[in-house]
């Protein structure tokens, strides 16, 4: 069943990644959203590691991380970032992730 596999994917997402995103993934799966890369690693010029997240949406610049630690290294390359837990507005995320980037 292809509902089922859609499912497993996501929740092995939900295994690699930190509670705190759970919320947002289930609700990702839930209306379409592509899937995230765990553990993404923002990438400077010589391909050291700048930042980390722990999901991000590369065609979107959409990062989701568990600081702020790494926040102001994402949005200077132009990434909208948000801090997983309580105060993550799923709503707002959502229209971050349906606008259209160059």
């Amino acid at each position: 069943d292809i509902r089922e596999c859609v499912q497993d994917d996501w929740q092995e997402l939900k295994d690699v990644s930190a509670g705190e995103v759970h919320p947002l993934l289930s609700f990702a799966s839930i209306h379409g959203w592509t899937k995230p890369t765990p553990g993404f690693e923002l990438a400077g010029e010589q391909d050291e590691v700048l930042a980390c997240a722990e999901l991000a949406w590369e065609d979107k610049r959409l990062a989701i991380l568990l600081s702020a630690d790494d926040k102001e290294k994402f949005e200077t390359r132009g990434w909208n970032t948000y801090i997983a837990g309580d105060s993550c507005d799923l709503d707002e995320i959502n229209a971050l992730y349906q606008q259209e980037k160059p």
